[in-house]
């Protein structure tokens, strides 16, 4: 048995360059026949930043990466791009001619933290149809995806409208209390000072009507009786004139406190007025924040014109070829060693 491996073996090193001459032949003969008969494929590659909305994604990008995918990104790639070829199929041009994926960072052993981004690889047999396919998928994508960003984006204006128009109602509001609690105060004390003006005119007469009394009168030519009554009358009359000053001096306590009422009316308006003026501002910052942190889907490598193929399949098959030849070469020399011996 070992002379026999042995024989094989000496077979096998004497045809050694018959072996190696065939196989490189081969290889030659198969890689030059793979050149000219498979096309050349291009590949383009691109990669988009997902939108955020108040700093929060908009999509989360294994959903980014299956829009990206689908048929409804797809399909009218196909249609404008093969409208004069043959029809392509999508399952055939989603798997062999356009890869959308997301991009993961490695954390730690066996920890990855993916990106908020998605890459974009499409092939064609041209550098040119590649970075094409390449545009069409990316200006469908955006389309697509922003139907619903904007849709989110605006949210954020309407929620500021709806906050402002709030705030408005709020201050609406609170002028007319003011202005019916003030408005009340103010025509009790107008009523008031009505009131007091017709006690002075009241009060008036009656001091004309006792001076009118006293004034004729004669006190040396008076009876005791008489002079009694004339010092109650002026007794009267200083108090009824007492009666008025304190009238006067309630009116003008009044027409202070209507004064005072007017100007706490209007400080209550304009701090009514502040504090809209503070809840829309307080607004327009909160909405300007979020709408900071609110970025939109883009492209952050564009498309380029690939400068070289990317599939080398005369390679491929040159090496499949000396995989196959390289050992039905030494069979073929051992099995005609075989019939040789026989």
């Amino acid at each position: 048995m070992g002379e026999e491996i042995a024989d094989y073996v000496g077979v096998i090193l004497k045809k050694q360059r018959f072996i190696i001459s065939t196989t490189l032949i081969a290889m030659l003969l198969i890689g030059t026949i793979s050149f000219f008969i498979f096309p050349k494929t291009y590949e383009c590659e691109a990669t988009i930043q997902l939108g955020t909305i108040d700093g929060i994604l908009a999509l989360e990008p294994e959903n980014a990466r299956e829009i990206c995918q689908s048929s409804v990104i797809l399909d009218p790639v196909i249609k404008k791009i093969y409208i004069e070829e043959d029809k392509m199929m999508f399952k055939t041009f989603s798997e062999d001619y356009v890869s959308c994926s997301t991009i993961k960072e490695d954390l730690s052993y066996n920890q990855k933290k993916t990106l908020p981004f998605i890459n974009i690889k499409t092939k064609a047999k041209t550098p040119e149809k590649s970075v094409e396919i390449a545009r069409e998928v990316i200006d469908n994508f955006i389309t697509y995806v922003n139907v619903d960003f904007n849709e989110k984006k605006n949210l954020l204006v309407e929620e500021l409208d709806e906050s402002n128009n709030l705030a408005s109602e709020e201050y609406k509001t609170s002028n007319e209390l003011s202005i019916k609690k003030y408005e009340k105060i103010l025509e009790n004390i107008k009523s008031e000072i009505g009131e007091r003006k017709d006690n002075i005119k009241g009060i008036q007469n009656d001091i004309t009507n006792l001076e009118s009394e006293i004034l004729p009168l004669d006190f040396i030519s008076l009876s005791t009786e008489e002079m009694s009554k004339t010092i109650l009358l002026k007794s009267i009359l200083d108090n009824t004139k007492d009666r008025l000053l304190s009238e006067k001096g309630y009116i003008l306590d009044l027409e202070t406190e209507l004064i005072q009422t007017q100007l706490n009316l209007e400080n209550e308006l304009v701090s009514n007025n502040r504090t809209l003026q503070n809840k829309l501002l307080k607004n327009r910052i909160y909405s300007e924040k979020k709408l900071t942190n609110t970025e939109g889907f883009k492209v952050i490598k564009e498309p380029k014109t690939p400068l070289d193929y990317t599939s080398f399949k005369p390679l491929t098959h040159a090496v499949l070829a000396f995989v196959v030849v390289f050992p039905l070469t030494i069979l073929f020399i051992l099995f005609k060693k075989k019939i040789n011996v026989k």
